[in-house]
């Protein structure tokens, strides 16, 4: 089960990466560094799966 931390460090990715941004235009910053995390379409919950899986450090291409 997923303590706090690991939902406060999946927040902080999602906001710092996933979540579009104004100054971006909209634009996710991984879409406007042309990054694909390949999330699919529940970011978020992608994201929490890999906290809690320890895949998070997954090749990105």
């Amino acid at each position: 089960m997923p303590n706090a931390q690991t939902i406060a460090d999946g927040f902080r990715s999602y906001y710092n990466f996933v979540r579009p941004h104004q100054a971006l235009d909209g634009k996710t910053p991984t879409e406007a560094a042309k990054i694909n995390l390949k999330l699919g379409n529940n970011k978020w919950m992608s994201l929490l799966e890999r906290a809690v899986t320890g895949t998070t450090r997954q090749r990105i291409t």
